[in-house]
């Protein structure tokens, strides 16, 4: 083993395999003796059986190497600098390497009488400082991992605690629940018996006032002369009335009954609507309250788990090096000590430190905080089963339209999408947050919604990705891979009743298509249905009103109350939400646009459809109203051409359109109507001589409308400068308008460009708690921005 006089090269190559603490060493123990080593191949001197320093050079040199022992220092002042920095490289640098190394220092020495030099005990002494030290930095990593252990647990059950004690006020909200429920079924009892003594005391009086006998009582009454003159009628008169007066009583206090029962009936039945409406109301309280802390501790726990399996895999690498480390360390001490006191080297070799006190203390994950949540909400179907129409009283009482939960439908825990928290900056100048989707490997993002804790957009063919909304970065993106169907290139092709996602498969334009829908969980969107075929009854209809030959897309739908609506280029599609918990067809009804909505067949299209409450509307360039519970009745219509409009949005008063292509033949405003009259238009321009020309450069084009309530927002989609289906390149404009007041003085403009010249073409967007997000088209920013005043 040639390790000092076996060649320079090969005790050079050596060294070179080892770290900087290695390459000290050797500096430490060899000193000078680089120089040396060809003096003594040159004099082929005989090490064995020698001592370490026990060659045929002068070890005095070494004394005077000084520059070898600073080169120590610096090395270990470098090494220090790390401890005391408390930097995790400080792991794992070969130590075992450098405990082999001083070993073998140590067995050339074992059993031979040398007396270190001063350089040397400098050297050795100043490495014994820095495994000293070395063992504090470990005991104080262990401490601080083993805390950052314990912390991750302890975040658990901080989110299982707060869980629990949300819980205590989803209890309150449930006892009212409980004790409405109880109310109301008290009250339709009641209301039972009070339509049972009104329906037995009329009747009563139906019986009375139609028998034979009394009505030939009623009609002497009849030819009875009650102003007669004459002494003999007047007579009879008389005693007709006084022979009939207890026959006339019994008629008077029957029908009397009869009046006062049908008005505690009536009075009762307000009574029990009113209490039907509380009911509903604290239900929606509680199911909101419920499902809303359910998913909170979800999000919560979801968080914490993932950051503590996180800290357990780097704790359980950061033990393995500790102790190996510590090891070697120890060992790396005791060879130290056999060169320094000439203390037994078998006991060094055969040496292995305990390192039991730097093992860490691992934790199960806490159980959460029991949490049912509703899946049923008022008016749905299943629910008013439950608690309306399998109730021994419902078919002898009156009930009141069922009012769903939000104003808008919104099911239990759904945030609604309006909010008054607002960042106060301008719109030009607000904070501006980019998701890069491109982790997902996916393409062609488009449609979108969120839950209250996740959003969820489509992308590729037929894939799902959620995130989650708060910490919005992309070790929260989860995909969804295959739904079973491809998902259509609509803007509106992922919606949401609140409980559960839907997506539509519905086809490119004029391609056959295959119609179909799935259904999928919230949050857990491995949850999906089988797909559920509508397309045979909607190719029926499609086929008698434009012929076999063209098929138009159906790529746009909402849920509303029970239903499912899917918007075709022409028609519209509605089936029960329940349809994908039979196994039996759906039920599909379908209504054509109205004749005046186009006077043209193939003109029987439109770009978007919006939900409003309870009123649908449709528009390309034409909007024209429908009713969502009278299906297929529809209202006024009026043109938004020569624009062609392909988004739109509303909020509680108004509908608003944007536009998207910017051909010159076309106008170029923002259009905003009232619910109630389409035809009630007002415009913002941005044309030639129009207040928004300074502000809009170009023939902008907006791909998709978000509205908070307040403000509407138009988000970018190309720039058309001539020809109708070509666009000259991206538009970076966003806009902001304020509903209500809706002119050109309060509509802001900012140029994403001056951000990101890559913020260009969102295909939808949405609005979440305190914040806009835009789903991008043609790259995989997604965006989102506060609402700002």
């Amino acid at each position: 083993r040639q390790l000092f006089c076996g060649g320079v090269s090969g005790a050079r190559g050596r060294r070179a395999q080892m770290k900087f603490i290695v390459i000290s060493a050797a500096a430490l123990v060899l000193g000078g003796l680089a120089a040396e080593t060809s003096q003594c191949v040159a004099n082929n001197c005989n090490t064995k059986g020698l001592g370490l320093f026990q060659t045929k050079t002068k070890l005095t040199q070494l004394e005077s190497s000084a520059s070898a022992v600073a080169s120590i220092q610096q090395h270990v002042a470098t090494y220090m600098t790390k401890i005391k920095q408390k930097s995790d490289d400080v792991l794992g640098s070969g130590f075992a390497d450098v405990a082999r190394y001083v070993e073998e220092m140590a067995a050339r020495d074992a059993g031979h009488n040398y007396t270190m030099t001063t350089a040397e005990r400098l050297a050795f002494q100043t490495i014994e400082t820095m495994m000293n030290e070395m063992r504090k930095h470990f005991d104080d990593m262990h401490g601080t991992t083993q805390g950052n252990i314990d912390n991750s647990t302890k975040a658990i059950k901080l989110c299982t605690s707060e869980a629990k004690v949300d819980m205590d006020e989803v209890a309150t909200k449930k006892s009212d629940m409980e004790v409405s429920r109880s109310d109301h079924s008290q009250c339709r009892n009641q209301e039972v018996v009070d339509y049972d003594d009104k329906t037995k005391t009329c009747n009563a009086w139906d019986v009375f006032r139609q028998d034979h006998d009394n009505n030939k009582k009623w009609d002497g009454l009849n030819n009875m002369k009650i102003n007669t003159g004459e002494t003999a009628a007047k007579l009879e008169m008389e005693n007709h009335i006084l022979k009939t007066f207890p026959w006339l009583s019994k008629l008077h206090d029957t029908l009397k009954e009869c009046k006062q029962k049908t008005d505690i009936y009536a009075n009762k039945t307000e009574i029990c609507k009113e209490s039907q409406g509380k009911f509903e109301k604290t239900f929606c309280s509680y199911a909101g309250k419920v499902n809303n802390v359910c998913r909170e501790q979800d999000v919560c726990r979801n968080n914490s788990i993932r950051m503590r399996n996180s800290v357990h895999r780097s704790a359980e690498i950061t033990e393995a090096a500790i102790k190996a480390d510590f090891k070697a360390g120890q060992k790396i001490s005791c060879f130290l000590n056999v060169l320094k006191t000439k203390t037994s080297f078998e006991n060094c070799k055969n040496f292995s430190a305990n390192a039991s006190n730097y093992s860490f203390t691992y934790h199960d994950i806490p159980a959460p905080t029991a949490c049912d949540r509703e899946s049923t909400q008022p008016c749905d179907s299943t629910w008013t089963s439950k608690e309306y129409s399998s109730q021994p009283w419902h078919s002898k009482v009156q009930m009141k339209t069922c009012d769903p939960c939000g104003s808008k439908s919104t099911a239990p825990g759904a945030p609604t999408s309006t909010t008054t928290t607002r960042l106060d900056v301008s719109f030009e100048n607000m904070p501006i947050e980019s998701l890069d989707l491109d982790a997902t490997k996916l393409k062609h993002y488009r449609g979108g919604f969120h839950d209250g804790a996740y959003g969820y957009v489509v992308g590729g063919k037929s894939s799902i990705v959620r995130f989650e909304l708060t910490s919005f970065n992309t070790q929260t993106l989860f995909v969804k891979d295959d739904v079973g169907i491809d998902i259509t290139w609509g803007s509106q092709c992922l919606f949401t009743d609140g409980t559960h996602g839907f997506a539509l498969q519905g086809g490119p334009y004029n391609q056959e298509a295959s119609f179909k829908v799935v259904r999928f969980g919230l949050p857990n969107i491995d949850q999906v249905t089988k797909p559920l075929e509508i397309m045979p009854e909607a190719t029926k209809l499609k086929d008698s009103v434009f012929g076999k030959a063209t098929t138009y897309e159906c790529r746009l739908g909402f849920a509303h109350k029970e239903h499912i609506f899917v918007h075709c280029r022409g028609y519209m599609v509605r089936f029960p939400k329940n349809s994908f918990d039979s196994t039996a067809a759906p039920v599909v009804e379908t209504f054509v646009w109205p004749d005046a909505y186009e006077s043209e067949k193939n003109q029987k299209q439109s770009y978007w459809v919006m939900n409003c409450g309870n009123t649908g509307f449709i528009a390309q360039r034409r909007a024209f109203s429908f009713e969502l519970d009278n299906f297929g009745k529809y209202g006024k219509s009026d043109w938004i051409y020569p624009q062609e409009s392909t988004s739109g949005a509303c909020n509680d008063e108004y509908g608003f359109s944007v536009i998207d292509t910017g051909s010159p033949y076309q106008g170029r405003k923002f259009v905003r109507w009232p619910l109630s009259d389409v035809s009630k238009q007002k415009r913002i321009g941005l044309d030639e001589n129009n207040a928004l020309k300074g502000k809009v450069p170009g023939r902008p084009g907006f791909a998709a409308t978000v509205t908070d309530g307040t403000f509407g927002y138009a988000l970018p989609g190309r720039d058309f400068q001539g020809n109708y289906w070509t666009a000259s390149g991206p538009n970076y404009h966003m806009a902001r308008f304020n509903i209500s007041d809706f002119t050109a003085e309060t509509t802001d403009i900012i140029d994403l460009s001056k951000r990101n010249k890559s913020w260009t073409y969102f295909y939808h967007g949405f609005v979440a708690g305190s914040f806009v997000y835009m789903v991008p088209r043609g790259h995989t920013d997604l965006l989102r921005f506060p609402l700002v005043k």
